[in-house]
């Protein structure tokens, strides 16, 4: 199946069917969400299914799996001190378009926390970046056997390191269509010493913080190297050419108050 890639250049910053846990929050309406609650890597996680307005038990809606980036990171895009509404508006626009969505909450976001394991080394590999994949994999079998959604046409979007984690389950979930959004096209190590750097020069930093900080991001490169859970994250190339699926690329750039209403009016999915 041809898998079409698009590359979107924005300004900011094993496999289970089993049926999920659904329980309606939203009146009929344009567009209707759903409460979902799902399990990942052995771990139950949450999340909201939208439908489009017009959907009906005798149409079924192309969707898409909506992955978050890094950190503590919602279903809606947000994080503590940092709300975007992102993945919230891009499924309300979808949903305005036709097209249904999935997005979740990811293991490491607050509302879990009294959930997580206690000991150092059982924390450690629940945050591995195997579960992550494997989170979100579950959540793209989810998707597929939802009522009203039709299988054949379920795609995914990763937003930034959402991007890293869709690019490599799509190379074995063969999704009729792959978008990823300010995902880096270098490993992250790099990517992280990069923005170090340009954050300090714009602040004028002094010779010694440059230094103090040149240090610290050789030290987290070293780490990324030489333990696991780090290794595949921070290690990954997520070039196109290192992408292994066949491809159609498409890259995007254009302003803020644009970038929504372009992709979904230009980009064609299937």
């Amino acid at each position: 199946m041809k898998i079409w890639v698009i590359l979107l250049t924005l300004v900011f910053v094993g496999c289970s069917t089993a049926t999920p846990s659904i329980r309606k929050i939203a009146a009929a309406s344009d567009p209707t969400e759903v409460l979902v609650s799902f399990v990942g890597a052995n771990f139950n996680l949450n999340g909201t299914l939208t439908y489009p307005g017009q959907s009906s038990a005798f149409r079924r809606s192309p969707a898409v799996l909506l992955i978050p980036g890094s950190g503590p990171t919602n279903r809606d895009g947000n994080q503590p001190g940092l709300t975007t509404d992102l993945l919230k508006q891009i499924s309300t626009d979808l949903a305005r378009k036709g097209i249904a969505s999935l997005r979740f909450d990811k293991r490491s976001v607050n509302s879990y926390s009294n959930l997580w394991p206690k000991d150092p080394n059982a924390l450690t590999e629940f945050f591995s970046w195997e579960n992550f994949l494997e989170d979100a994999s579950q959540a793209y079998l989810i998707l597929k056997n939802s009522k009203g959604i039709d299988p054949d046409q379920c795609s995914i979007l990763g937003h930034s390191e959402g991007g890293l984690i869709a690019s490599q389950i799509a190379a074995r979930l063969n999704p009729p269509s792959l978008v990823l959004m300010a995902t880096p096209g270098r490993p992250l190590g790099e990517v992280l010493r990069t923005q170090v750097q340009t954050l300090l020069a714009k602040q004028n930093a002094s010779a010694s913080v440059r230094a103090f900080y040149e240090v610290k991001t050789c030290v987290f490169r070293s780490l990324s190297k030489n333990r696991a859970s780090y290794r595949p994250m921070y290690r990954r190339d997520c070039k196109p050419s290192s992408l292994s699926l066949p491809q159609s690329i498409f890259n995007l750039s254009c302003s803020c108050s644009r970038r929504l209403n372009l992709w979904l009016t230009k980009a064609q999915f299937w």
